[in-house]
């Protein structure tokens, strides 16, 4: 199974032949194939989209407060420097921190029921994880946007909103998501300029 497309457990035949209906009309849209993303970038996306507090201990979040940890303790990085990329790495983490009032759907059906726990040996292997905390802290909005664990997101919310069973859950999804892009979007507003 396709780990951006959640498992079809259909009550009714309408439901099916409603789930088969937008995957035929994504197909004639010309929709993108969902991308292959490492395990530890799929696992921060469903887990981020479906139950933010939970994604707190995903290589991505582990990743960025070991990158911002090495930032903080380089002689050779300015203090200007060292407060940007505090400023950035707790505007990111603020996003983890919370949930939107309301009930909504936990269980994404890529997570499961389980906790994925980062050993040692995960983190060491998640290159795109540590890729993206050194783009956004050392680089540009512009280049960490580029990063898988970035572009997992937006894959990830646009299968969920093409299968999700409820607007609901649809909803959620878009919520969390527009919440970590946002980051990106008010960085890139408030950076000073070019002249």
């Amino acid at each position: 199974m396709n780990a951006h497309e959640p498992e079809l457990t259909t009550t009714s035949n309408n439901h099916g032949d409603d789930v088969q209906a937008t995957r035929n009309l994504a197909e004639l849209l010309g929709e993108p194939e969902p991308i292959r993303h490492p395990d530890d970038v799929q696992w921060f996306t469903a887990t981020l989209l479906a139950h933010p507090v939970k994604a707190v201990q995903t290589a991505p979040v582990i990743a960025m407060v070991a990158e911002l940890l090495d930032i903080l303790r380089d002689d050779h990085t300015s203090d200007q420097q060292a407060h940007h990329a505090l400023r950035r790495a707790v505007r990111w983490l603020r996003i983890f921190t919370t949930e939107p009032p309301g009930p909504t759907n936990r269980h994404h059906p890529d997570t499961g029921r389980r906790d994925y726990v980062v050993s040692a040996e995960n983190l060491a292997a998640a290159a795109a994880s540590r890729q993206l905390a050194t783009t956004w802290l050392r680089g540009t909005p512009q280049a960490a946007i580029r990063t898988a664990p970035v572009i997992g997101v937006v894959d990830q919310l646009h299968a969920d909103l093409q299968y999700s069973t409820s607007n609901r859950e649809a909803q959620a999804r878009l919520r969390h998501a527009v919440a970590l892009l946002d980051v990106f979007v008010t960085d890139d507003r408030t950076a000073p300029q070019p002249q």
